[in-house]
């Protein structure tokens, strides 16, 4: 199984981005604590997708309380994690050449 697969349960024309339907497919097997490098390569998914200047979808899934419980299954404090990708996210967003249309700076 690899995190970006179609699944049957997906209704046609609904879009999941990799690191959300990683989460559901691992809801699904529920061998949570066999499965470190798979909960790694969600939480990796989302990380990178969140280094996109402005791209609060990825950053609010991080800060939520599936990512944060995935975390700590993986020996990662989540507190932690957010206070770096926070000061990465403000660079990065810092960094942009020009914010997206409706975008209300922080």
């Amino acid at each position: 199984m690899s995190i970006g697969d179609d699944r049957a349960g997906v209704k046609s024309g609904e879009h999941f981005d990799k690191f959300e339907q990683g989460f559901n497919d691992l809801l699904e097997t529920g061998s949570v604590n066999d499965d470190r490098q798979l909960i790694a390569a969600i939480l990796l998914d989302a990380v990178m997708q969140s280094f996109s200047p402005h791209d609060h979808k990825a950053r609010r899934w991080l800060a939520g309380i599936y990512a944060q419980s995935l975390f700590i299954l993986i020996d990662i404090s989540p507190a932690a994690a957010l206070e770096h990708l926070q000061k990465k996210w403000h660079q990065i967003d810092d960094d942009a050449l020009t914010p997206p249309p409706g975008y209300i700076p922080h």
